[in-house]
């Protein structure tokens, strides 16, 4: 696994695939929760993406997804679960994100976009991720930094969950 610093939608002409990081989440239109960071960028990109992953997030639950595009293969990364029930107040500190923490009040059932990037559901994500890209055969898969924008983890503790997974293949940006 390599590191870069930049924005990856400015490096996609050098990459086999795109990788943006997902909530799982899906409203009641059908469209996938595409918010923040690089999934809202790459839903402003192809306005259909809302819709294809909230479909395969349907009929196929809360995985990568592969999508193809004229332009670039983008492959979904699901860094936060689709929503999770909360019992207690003392829950809301350690699931959901700073900003929203002060509106949920439990017992509840919060939405996956509130809530923060989880370790088991990143390192499920890399293992579907890596037999995505054996699959169809590409050598540069280009990814941000699962869970440590909107998700609210830091690197240096997901960087140690990725690198026994992801190999020479996969390239990790960093947006500054």
């Amino acid at each position: 696994m390599r590191e870069v610093i930049g924005n990856m939608w400015d490096m996609v002409d050098d990459y086999d695939a795109i990788v943006i990081t997902t909530n799982g989440y899906v409203k009641g239109n059908g469209e996938a929760v595409m918010g923040r960071g690089c999934a809202l960028e790459a839903a402003n990109r192809h306005r259909e993406l809302p819709g294809l992953l909230g479909r395969a997030l349907t009929a196929h639950g809360n995985h990568c997804h592969r999508f193809d595009f004229p332009d670039i293969s983008l492959v979904t990364f699901p860094v936060k679960p689709q929503s999770m029930y909360l019992f207690g107040a003392a829950h809301i500190k350690s699931y959901v994100v700073g900003y929203k923490q002060a509106s949920i009040r439990p017992p509840c059932n919060v939405s996956g976009w509130m809530l923060k990037a989880q370790l088991p559901l990143i390192d499920k994500s890399a293992k579907e991720l890596v037999e995505i890209v054996d699959n169809a055969g590409w050598e540069k898969v280009l990814l941000p930094r699962p869970g440590c924008g909107a998700g609210e983890l830091d690197w240096p503790t997901v960087r140690s969950y990725l690198e026994p997974i992801l190999d020479y293949r996969f390239t990790v940006a960093t947006f500054r």
